[in-house]
């Protein structure tokens, strides 16, 4: 009797992480350009064989971070490095508002890596986990998928407490003892500050403009909460800077 038993199939997601998916898109430009190229062209300029079993991987990839444009099916398949995946290889300067916020968009293009995405900050062995119990990941899915989220969430700079812009530099006070130095951009003096219980944990996030959001952290909250919160604020700011100073 033939085994009746089907093999589980994660959801579809890019197999490539973000920091892979624009070294591809880097080569592709250098040989090509802008121009619109054939698949099994684009493929090899990213460095695979066109026959290979990698080579949909690559291409399925870069369309899920929203890199390249494709048209037509088949052998009639072409590809195109699409707006964003031009903003990403045209800004060369990695600390750039720019290339951090184009570099956030392309990490939230994927649908499934955007719901991922809300998981974080969070450990690679966690999100195994996850992704298994409620995304109905196969283990070996899980266990790929997670690394390939590791890797975007850091390299789109998701994860990173301080962001630097050309005119401002945003500083994080998160220490137990709340120790802080005073700056034109502060809103709080000192004394203000020393009102605050000692187990506070605070966050200065600037705005630019002589804006700047304070997150306080009190007794109630655990450390991966604040870490949650601090993560999505760093979020926000990167649409605010593009948006919210026009």
């Amino acid at each position: 009797m033939a085994d009746q038993t089907k093999r589980h199939r994660s959801p579809n997601y890019p197999y490539y992480d973000l920091e892979e998916c624009v070294g591809f898109l880097e080569k592709i430009y250098a040989k090509n350009g802008f121009s619109e190229i054939h698949f099994d062209f684009a493929v090899e300029h990213a460095g695979h064989s066109a026959t290979s079993s990698t080579a949909n991987r690559v291409i399925s990839s870069l369309i899920s971070f929203g890199l390249i444009d494709v048209h037509g099916s088949g052998k009639a398949k072409f590809v195109k490095i699409s707006h964003l995946g031009k903003r990403i290889v045209l800004e060369k300067d990695p600390d750039s508002p720019e290339k951090i916020q184009a570099l956030g968009e392309a990490a939230e293009s994927d649908s499934i890596v955007q719901k991922v995405l809300d998981y974080f900050p969070i450990k690679q062995e966690s999100l195994e986990k996850k992704l298994v119990l409620d995304l109905e990941f196969s283990k070996v899915g899980a266990r790929r998928f997670s690394k390939v989220m590791v890797n975007t969430y850091e390299y789109a700079r998701f994860s990173e407490e301080v962001i630097m812009s050309s005119n401002e530099s945003d500083k994080l006070v998160a220490d137990e003892d709340a120790v802080f130095e005073d700056s034109p951009e502060s809103k709080f003096s000192r004394t203000e500050r020393s009102d605050l219980p000692k187990d506070s944990q605070t966050y200065n996030l600037s705005l630019g403009n002589e804006k700047e959001l304070i997150a306080i952290k009190s007794g109630d909250w655990t450390e991966e909460d604040f870490e949650f919160m601090i993560s999505w604020l760093n979020r926000l700011r990167k649409d605010f800077l593009t948006n919210g100073n026009k």
